[in-house]
């Protein structure tokens, strides 16, 4: 257990400094923005998503496309977003209610919504990898991460911020 823990820590700080050393400041910013989060936060799901193969510029990528998507069809009704609608059995107006309260919420918390929400009404695997996967390229590998009330990826995120607050790898 020692072990892991100090590989994990290890690798949250690599990974930090990595993030760190190769984005400058301005990139990190933007990944934030996109993201819809704090450059910390940022960085801890950029952490956390990498031990999935999803790196912080994919992260922040998919970020954009989820925005994209419920923009899309909070203003006109269309797009992929329906996908999760048709899973969820919403009507079109339920469908365009919950496309506009996830617009205000971090690319995070959507995520984690739509997977908690997807898990509660008893969506398939299938059905859950479809809609992640029209939601964002690549954004179905980080299922496991949001199950279960995106459980590990809290575990995550708090493993990195005790590593990045210890080594103070954010400061200055």
């Amino acid at each position: 257990v020692k072990t892991t823990t100090a590989a994990i820590a290890l690798g949250a700080a690599i990974g930090a400094m990595t993030l760190k050393a190769a984005s400058n400041r301005k990139e990190l910013e933007q990944f934030a923005r996109q993201a819809k989060t704090t450059e910390e936060s940022f960085q801890g799901l950029a952490f956390a998503t990498k031990q999935y193969g999803i790196n912080a510029e994919q992260i922040a990528d998919i970020s954009k496309d989820i925005a994209d998507k419920l923009g899309e069809f909070s203003t006109a009704g269309t797009g992929v977003f329906q996908d999760y609608a048709d899973v969820m059995k919403f009507t079109k107006d339920q469908a365009k209610e919950v496309a506009i309260e996830f617009q205000n919420l971090s690319s995070e918390e959507v995520i984690g919504r739509m997977v908690k929400n997807m898990e509660d009404a008893g969506a398939t695997g299938n059905q859950m990898t479809f809609v992640l996967e029209s939601m964002g390229n690549d954004l179905s590998k980080l299922t496991p991460l949001f199950a279960n009330n995106a459980e590990e990826l809290k575990k995550m995120k708090d493993r990195f911020n005790d590593v990045n607050s210890t080594l103070q790898i954010t400061a200055g």
